[in-house]
């Protein structure tokens, strides 16, 4: 389920297949409004369950930019899904940056024998993760 809000003609909470991406929930709901501002989107991003994808429009994403003279603020958006900690498959933590098939198994064994992660300071104590790679990870996992 991926709740699909912002400048698409249907906003929304959709039902899609695991492993479909960003541009699968932007066709479910109905495409993009002609004042959409897609080009800070990852339309390719794999889409987590119970994530929000935001699609911002050209208006918002002009307001963001600096009134000054100097290089133009970046375009932004929410299409950055958390991957929740309790629930990722290996898969879904691959997607993480400097996380492969070992570590992601390690998350995923440090959870099973701990029942779970209650606070995300927790994966600071799984092996191989230190405190670079956890600075790295932090804004982008959740534990529900």
């Amino acid at each position: 389920m991926v709740h699909v809000v912002g400048a698409v003609k249907n906003p929304g909470v959709y039902r899609l297949r695991k492993g479909e991406r960003a541009i699968d929930a932007v066709t479910a709901a109905g495409g993009l409004r002609k004042d959409a501002e897609d080009s800070g989107l990852n339309l390719a991003a794999v889409l987590v369950d119970g994530s929000q994808l935001y699609i911002p429009t050209h208006d918002e994403t002009t307001q963001r930019r600096p009134e000054v003279p100097g290089p133009a603020a970046p375009v932004t958006s929410q299409t950055q899904e958390l991957i929740p900690l309790n629930t990722a498959d290996a898969q879904q933590l691959e997607q993480l940056p400097g996380i492969g098939p070992t570590l992601a198994e390690r998350i995923i064994a440090f959870r099973t024998e701990h029942g779970g992660f209650s606070d995300i300071a927790e994966l600071d104590a799984v092996p191989g993760i230190g405190p670079v790679l956890f600075e790295r990870l932090k804004d982008r996992v959740s534990v529900p």
